[in-house]
């Protein structure tokens, strides 16, 4: 089956692959429709009729603009979530054209501050800033609570070898042991290490909010800070 666009609101699109990123996190790769457009850091909205939630579920894509697919990037935490979690290649999910404003257009210098599956969207802007040939400078600082969890590890720091103008600092906060074990991310730290630059923030609602509160107390312009929320309860992005 190939991609058929069923209303004016939405597409149906066949799963290609399902990639378990780590043991609660799955990236569910579509066949992108043709004519699909979005911008790095948009979500789409996932409807599955036989939950009686007609609104549908909000997702980051994790693709960038110029992929050949769409992927979204889910940790199963709800009803939603955990449905697209036992997706396989094969199967036909409905979503919703792309929204939100979740972007890095610019050229100021960006920091992108993640914790956990807040890395979607994120990831979206920082490849494509990477694939269009940007010579931006971004610096990633990235947090999760141990190693298993670090989303797209392998892929970023790849990509870190075809742009220097990538940093990446992760942060694990509950693994001793690991590499990156450390404190928790200070806004008042990264706004004196980082001046000047554009920020956008990806994670829960209190680490967004409580960075958010931080970085403009430390003199960052709310104008130039970006952010998106996930829910704990449902793994919604909006």
């Amino acid at each position: 089956m190939s991609v058929s666009s069923t209303s004016s609101s939405r597409y149906a699109l066949q799963v290609h692959r399902v990639i378990r990123e780590s043991p609660s996190v799955a990236t569910i790769c579509f066949e992108r429709p043709s004519g699909f457009r979005y911008s790095a850091g948009q979500y789409v909205t996932v409807f599955f009729d036989d939950t009686g939630v007609s609104e549908g579920k909000a997702y980051s894509l994790s693709s960038h603009p110029d992929d050949i697919d769409l992927s979204i990037t889910v940790k199963k935490v709800g009803l939603f979530s955990g449905k697209l979690h036992t997706l396989k290649a094969g199967d036909v999910v409905e979503i919703s054209p792309a929204y939100g404003m979740f972007n890095a257009f610019g050229t100021a210098p960006l920091v992108a501050l993640a914790a956990g599956v807040g890395i979607a969207p994120i990831y979206s802007i920082i490849c494509h800033e990477v694939f269009r040939g940007s010579n931006r400078p971004i610096r990633l600082i990235y947090t999760n609570t141990v190693d298993e969890e670090i989303v797209f590890q392998d892929e970023l720091d790849r990509l870190t070898q075809y742009a220097p103008q990538l940093e990446i600092q992760y942060i694990v906060t509950r693994q001793e042991d690991s590499d990156y074990f450390g404190p928790r991310m200070q806004g008042a730290e990264i706004a004196r290490a980082f001046p000047d630059r554009a920020v956008c923030i990806c994670g829960t609602v209190e680490f967004v909010r409580d960075l958010r509160r931080q970085l403009t107390l430390a003199g960052i312009s709310d104008d130039d800070i970006m952010t998106e929320v996930f829910f704990k309860t449902s793994g919604v992005a909006g």
